[in-house]
């Protein structure tokens, strides 16, 4: 189960199993808001690690709660402060949690960003430009050569490549997309 997660999911994952262990010390400690705070946070970024699609939201939506509970907890940290101050080394680590919570929530965009089929613009040596997504020919497209080209090349080739007349895939460019 583990192995088929990208590495944010398992990013959010091992955050969301940490931050129960430390909710569940919190917990034993007598710290009970805080207790909570880390247990409800860790069990939602633990069950957002099944989907990319979860993971990104969840994870902004924790770099927000985390970095305001550090606020809060230093800016009323010392004797009588508030609920939300773990000491030093808490807060420092609330710090922490909500820079990584940005990090998860930015590489699942990067994630899916490079998931998506991508679509490239090359020029062909008869001087069109030629669109077309990266796995192959447009829908609806016929296969010849571009308008412009020189007899033997295809659009799309490159000197020194071997095709034939008519084998390149694509539609035929239109005045709009030739280049000047």
């Amino acid at each position: 189960m583990v192995a088929n997660l990208c590495w944010p999911q398992r990013s959010a994952l091992g955050l969301g199993v940490l931050l129960v262990v430390w909710g569940v010390v919190d917990l034993i400690a007598g710290r009970s808001p805080l207790g909570v705070l880390h247990v409800v946070t860790g069990v939602v970024a633990a069950a957002s690690a099944t989907s990319m699609r979860a993971s990104r939201p969840v994870g902004s939506l924790m770099a927000v709660v985390f970095l305001v509970v550090f606020a809060f907890g230093v800016g009323e940290a010392g004797p009588g402060g508030s609920a939300m101050d773990a000491g030093v080394v808490g807060n420092g680590l609330h710090l922490l949690i909500g820079f990584a919570s940005v990090a998860v929530a930015a590489s699942c965009a990067w994630c899916q960003q490079r998931s998506r089929p991508t679509t490239r613009s090359t020029a062909s040596p008869g001087g069109g430009a030629v669109s077309g997504a990266v796995s192959g020919a447009a829908p609806g497209s016929t296969p010849g050569p571009a308008s412009g080209s020189t007899p033997g090349s295809a659009s799309g080739s490159t000197p020194g490549s071997s095709s034939t007349p008519g084998s390149a895939s694509g539609p035929a460019p239109g005045p709009a997309e030739r280049l000047p």
